[in-house]
């Protein structure tokens, strides 16, 4: 990880295509490519938006189904990763919070280090 302020970040793009509404499977396509970035050396990994779900949905219904709180549970999944591969991570989910559902981007970054959370579209009140 870099400490220095001096020091070069090296800064990935994760392509991925998804499968829609499986987010198990899509959080072992995420730890995958993070292991493959930490062997690159790559030390933040961006990932798309609803990385974890897919993007297509048809209703609400596939929404509330796929929306979950952050943090928790996959975040904390993701921060287990982080910690063992010492990297950091942007990604996009579907977060339910407030009755409403948010197409929200996440720093997740090793455990004990503080996150950050961007929530710019509400895609939908419940």
């Amino acid at each position: 990880m870099v400490t220095n302020p001096s020091e070069r970040l090296k800064v990935g793009a994760a392509q991925m295509s998804p499968v829609f509404l499986d987010r198990k499977a899509n959080l072992g396509k995420v730890d995958r490519l993070l292991e493959e970035a930490a062997e690159a050396e790559v030390r933040l990994t961006v990932f798309p938006e609803c990385a974890l779900t897919g993007y297509a949905f048809s209703n609400l219904e596939e929404v509330r189904k796929v929306a979950e709180p952050v943090p928790r549970p996959s975040t904390d999944q993701m921060e287990a990763s982080c910690t063992r591969l010492g990297c950091w991570i942007v990604i996009g989910l579907v977060e339910a919070m407030e009755g409403g559902f948010y197409n929200t981007a996440v720093l997740i970054v090793p455990m004990a280090l503080p996150r950050s959370i961007k929530r710019p579209i509400c895609l939908t009140k419940a």
